[in-house]
């Protein structure tokens, strides 16, 4: 658990097999969530039941989303089975996500004084060979260590080897994908390109902690849209 001016961020380790998963649990929910990537790629063993769910939930934001279909999956916590109902989305911010329900009927007590990470930091590192055209900006993958947890947050930034080539990480927040992969925008503002050999070293990704703090969106903050480009220079006295 990563605690920070009182928005918390609580994971729990579940197992599906031989696949480990961060799920998280969300207070505020009394409803389970899976993302339909991560329901792909469960074995047929953990999925006991589905249907059809032509409808749609409300989130706490009062959106509304569209729902796959309802399932009952069969996961481990604690070295317990426990067979769960889960509400399958096209696109979640976690892969799994627990509600309170979960926590009440298998008797889980959440004590806030012992969850943490067992790492500080870890190297995000490329699973091919890249390159970088020159004065652009790309998004890229980067695989972590398989005992980053898949669903567990955290923040990518700058590393070394990277500035050296002459490149920029956008410092941003991500989430650790079932396969162990995360999102990594890179910068070249240079006028070459610049190649990124295969497992190097390309930023580091941070585990939430409390150095961070989760503020909701405001929804009166102004959006800025349809920006056009102004060629006329201005010249200030």
């Amino acid at each position: 658990m990563n605690e920070s001016n009182g928005t918390s961020f609580v994971h729990l380790q579940v197992s599906f097999d031989d696949m480990n998963v961060a799920a998280l649990v969300d207070t505020g929910s009394s409803i389970n969530v899976i993302s339909q990537t991560l329901y792909n790629t469960l074995s047929h063993k953990s999925k006991l039941s589905f249907e059809q769910f032509p409808s749609e939930i409300r989130l706490a934001d009062n959106t509304k989303v569209k729902v796959f279909g309802l399932a009952k999956i069969l996961l481990i916590y604690n070295n317990e089975q426990h067979a769960i109902e889960v509400y399958i989305l096209p696109f979640t911010s976690h892969p799994l996500i627990l509600g309170t329900n979960y926590l009440h009927s298998n008797n889980i007590i959440l004590d806030f004084s012992n969850f943490s990470a067992n790492f500080k930091s870890v190297k995000v590192q490329t699973h091919k060979k890249l390159t970088i055209p020159p004065n652009s900006e790309c998004i890229v993958w980067g695989h972590v260590p398989t005992y980053v947890l898949p669903g567990l947050n955290g923040v990518c930034s700058n590393h070394k080897f990277i500035l050296e080539k002459g490149l920029m990480v956008a410092k941003s927040l991500v989430t650790v994908s079932y396969n162990h992969k995360v999102p990594v925008k890179v910068l070249n503002a240079t006028a070459l390109s610049v190649v990124i050999p295969k497992d190097r070293t390309i930023a580091e990704f941070l585990s939430l902690n409390s150095d961070y703090s989760y503020v909701p969106i405001d929804q009166s903050c102004p959006v800025v849209q349809n920006i056009d480009i102004v060629n006329t220079v201005l010249h200030l006295i």
